[in-house]
C-alpha cells in the first residue's frame, strides 16, 4: 500500500508552509514586543503619578503604594 497523498506534496508547498510560519512567528513577536513595551509606559506613567501625589500632595495612601515597606 503505497501513500498516494505523498507524492501530490512538492518541495515549493513545503517551501512556502515554511516561510509562512516564519513570517507568522515574526509578526506575533513583533506584536507582542509592542505590547509589552505599551504596557511599561503606562506602568511608568502610573508609578509617576502616584510619586507625585505622594511628594508634591501629601497623600499617605499614594506614600503606601510607592514605599510599601514603609509605614507610618
Amino acid at each position: 500500500m503505497a501513500c498516494k497523498f505523498c507524492p501530490k506534496i512538492k518541495g515549493s508547498d513545503l517551501l512556502f508552509v515554511l516561510v509562512a510560519g516564519i513570517a507568522f512567528y515574526g509578526v506575533y513577536t513583533y506584536q507582542m514586543r509592542q505590547v509589552e513595551k505599551e504596557t511599561e509606559t503606562q506602568r511608568a506613567q502610573a508609578f509617576k503619578k502616584l510619586q507625585e501625589a505622594c511628594v508634591l500632595q501629601h497623600n499617605k495612601e499614594a506614600c503606601q503604594k510607592v514605599f510599601p515597606g514603609k509605614g507610618p
